[in-house]
């Protein structure tokens, strides 16, 4: 079990001073349309004394613009320093995937033009590793901690007390509520990249659509077992309609839920929804089991290892699962995304992270603006993301497979707030 500090891991922070880092960033101020913060965003000519003003009076004592005149980008001073907690260390995807976010963060910064402090914690991925530099951490002063990257991590400091935190990014949804921004409650907030932030988006389908019957397939699988306790977990959120949980273990298993499916549905499925909680494999016994007029859900991570095995992909049709914006973009070849060119050379599984450290650059940059109101969105690289309590709920695009073909799916309105 190790950490380091450390920033010598991303190409793109490698012009900058390690260690302590200079990278591009800022704290965000109130979310208006032409604010003096997005002018600064955009490029264009600001204020910065109406900058300035937009802050909380409280921070207004604390902070203070610096414009060079020797055309440096210019520094908010007086933001707290950012620490990244990340397995950049470990083995394997853990470790891939820890980079790609970093990257996905740092290029968010470096199209932003502006400089704030970041710190870095490497871990290897290991029991104890991601607490243990989280600790670090906050003994070293951050004020805003992004991360950790690793369930387990997660776990370990959501049950610190709030004396032991400060400001939190979470990347993983842990087993239960920290409910940030509560009275005596740890400011622990999440920012989920895990499978269980689709859940949630299937959730709010649940809610917003006229669906009376929703079955979940779950594969005898730590995924499927992983998934199934997410559903139990959020069903509160679903409020018309409670998910029917089925455990698949054999062939007898599909055919009791087809026999199910087919007599519920009578002569059309309007009304009536699978999601399919497990592998590839595993949702594609689904599509071949579970009646054709029946769209099946599914984890857009699983998706992506359906054309692999010999599957065609033409069987498949009415298969479902929510997409992250930026990864539409990138299979449609649109040129100039930010860190487009570094993305298009990984696995679609590692784009995912890249799109989320994007997001989390603005998350934590623009801290002093949601951490104050009770309802704030953004348009995100992953999706529209919405502050509900302690978490941050993300909604993507919803896409359909249809005679092979990748076809986005109109959805309803949302009703109310997440």
């Amino acid at each position: 079990m190790s950490f380091s500090t450390s920033g010598s891991y991303s190409r793109r922070l490698g012009k900058y001073a390690l260690g302590v880092l200079a990278i591009l960033g800022t704290v965000a101020v109130a979310q208006q349309p032409q604010s003096e913060f997005d002018k600064m965003l955009e490029g264009k000519p600001f204020d910065s004394e109406k900058l300035l003003r937009e802050l909380p009076q409280d921070e207004q004592q604390n902070a203070r613009i610096n414009s060079p005149s020797n055309g440096e980008a210019p520094v908010l001073v007086g933001n707290p320093t950012i620490s990244m907690v990340l397995p950049l260390d470990a083995p394997g995807l853990i470790g891939d995937a820890a980079a790609a976010f970093l990257e996905g963060f740092a290029s968010a910064a470096e199209t932003d033009g502006l400089y704030l402090s970041l710190e870095t914690y490497r871990t290897d991925g290991q029991p104890g590793s991601g607490l243990e530099a989280y600790r670090q951490a906050v003994a070293n002063g951050a004020g805003i901690v992004v991360g950790p990257l690793i369930r387990s991590a997660v776990e370990q400091v959501a049950s610190l007390p709030a004396q032991s935190t400060v400001p939190t990014l979470l990347l993983q949804l842990p087993a239960r509520d920290t409910h940030a921004g509560q009275i005596g409650a740890p400011p622990l907030y999440v920012f989920p990249l895990g499978g269980e932030a689709e859940i949630i988006q299937f959730g709010q389908l649940i809610r917003d659509a006229d669906y009376t019957a929703i079955h979940v397939v779950v594969e005898n699988s730590p995924l499927g077992s992983r998934l199934a306790r997410a559903f139990d977990f959020h069903r509160p959120r679903y409020r018309r309609v409670i998910p029917n949980s089925h455990r698949i273990v054999n062939a007898e298993s599909w055919n009791n839920i087809h026999v199910e499916l087919r007599e519920l549905i009578g002569e059309t499925a309007e009304g009536v929804a699978v999601f399919a909680a497990g592998t590839a494999e595993f949702v594609s016994q689904a599509r071949a089991n579970i009646p054709g007029a029946i769209p099946i859900y599914t984890l857009a991570t699983t998706q992506e290892g359906l054309g692999g095995g010999g599957r065609n992909l033409l069987n498949l049709d009415g298969l479902r699962f929510f997409e992250m914006p930026y990864l539409l973009k990138l299979r449609d070849g649109q040129s100039q995304l930010v860190a487009g060119e570094y993305a298009a050379q990984l696995p679609q599984i590692l784009q995912r992270y890249v799109a989320g450290g994007m997001d989390a650059y603005r998350l934590a940059t623009s801290f002093v603006s949601w951490s104050q109101q009770s309802q704030w969105s953004i348009n995100g690289a992953t999706g529209v993301l919405s502050l509900n309590g302690s978490s941050f709920i993300r909604k993507g695009i919803l896409i359909e497979l249809r005679e092979g073909q990748l076809a986005e799916v109109t959805t309803p309105e949302d009703k109310s707030t997440p």
